[in-house]
């Protein structure tokens, strides 16, 4: 799952949600470029895609043909607590939104205890200015990673 998100809540709920899921979280810097971002995904082979419409609109909109595997946009607002623009629901194809769709899911949620050598977070190495380097660096879970 990748989230292409400003610091905020709403990335802080991408990444706590992501890994209830037990699934590989990555972050991406929404100051990056289109082409960057592209690749980014595309190594990544992009599933789930986490950001803001306006944010989808200026960065991925242009690309979306080429990310072949990606099957879902969870739009937030700016804020990360609202809900979308149901206009901005229909222009991108896969968009759900994603406070609507947490508002009707049970308050609370069990999580399975993970394992410590069970991947949770996904890096791209910086490369030179043309690109990234085209590697993704998964990173495990352990009770330290939690701490800091």
């Amino acid at each position: 799952m990748f989230a292409l998100l400003g610091r905020g809540q709403a990335l802080a709920q991408a990444a706590l949600g992501t890994w209830k899921a037990h699934a590989v979280f990555s972050p991406l810097f929404a100051v990056s470029g289109p082409e960057p971002l592209s690749t980014r995904l595309t190594q990544g082979r992009v599933d789930v895609l986490v950001r803001t419409a306006a944010l989808y609109a200026r960065k991925v909109a242009a690309c979306r043909e080429g990310l072949l595997t990606l099957r879902h946009v969870l739009l937030v607002d700016e804020a990360g607590c609202e809900r979308v623009d149901p206009g901005a629901l229909r222009r991108i194809p896969g968009a759900v939104d994603l406070a609507a769709a947490l508002a009707d899911q049970p308050a609370t949620f069990d999580v399975d205890a993970t394992e410590d050598d069970e991947p949770a977070r996904c890096t791209s190495r910086r490369g030179p200015p043309c690109g990234p380097r085209g590697r993704c660096t998964c990173t495990c879970t352990s009770p330290s990673s939690c701490i800091t």
